[in-house]
């Protein structure tokens, strides 16, 4: 007998650990806190501010973008597509009691956040599994693994960057933010 275990339509998440270093995120963050703008994110609940819908290119404006670019074409030559470019970046700053929900990126390839100041008790950052029916088969799991699996979650830590496809579900999972000034740059993008 001969077995063969497929790994069936797997999903491309890409975690670029110290993609800044402290030094750079406390600047970011300290640039961040004085920009002007008291926007709400629609994705985020409760209090929090965002520069989301504005012409300002964030990553632009702090001086990332070259790195960011980098960063995509490692994305690119795992997931297999032609080569992405960042299209519009923005910053969002959630305080205590706020919830990022649940949402996608339309109109994007892949997208990506950026940790910047991530304060004990900020929200980790939760996937949801693409397929719809995987909850229908879990009360019967044995242990969790890339097969059953109904989310994965990724911890915030300052000066990571994680990509993703724009249109996988993802959010704090309903779960309210503890930290004060949990600060991230997000991105979507386009192929070159």
């Amino acid at each position: 007998m001969r077995l063969h275990a497929h790994k069936l339509f797997p999903t491309a998440v890409m975690e670029v650990e110290n993609f800044l270093e402290s030094h750079e995120t406390a600047e970011i963050h300290e640039h961040l806190m004085h920009w002007d703008s008291d926007k709400q994110h629609d994705a985020i609940l409760n209090d929090g501010t965002s520069s989301h819908g504005s012409d300002e290119n964030i990553i632009e404006s702090v001086g990332i973008a070259d790195r960011v670019q980098t960063a995509l074409n490692f994305y690119t030559n795992i997931d297999g597509r032609k080569r992405l470019k960042a299209t519009d970046s923005w910053y969002s700053i959630q305080n205590k009691g706020s919830v990022l929900k649940q949402h996608t990126h339309s109109g994007s390839i892949a997208s990506a956040v950026i940790y910047i100041n991530t304060p004990e008790g900020s929200n980790k950052l939760y996937f949801n599994n693409p397929n719809p029916l995987v909850e229908y088969t879990n009360e019967r799991v044995v242990y969790s693994n890339e097969y059953n699996y109904e989310w994965y979650s990724f911890n915030a830590v300052a000066g990571t960057m994680i990509i993703f496809p724009s249109w996988l579900s993802h959010g704090s999972y309903y779960h309210e933010n503890q930290s004060e000034n949990r600060t991230i740059i997000s991105l979507n993008t386009r192929y070159e």
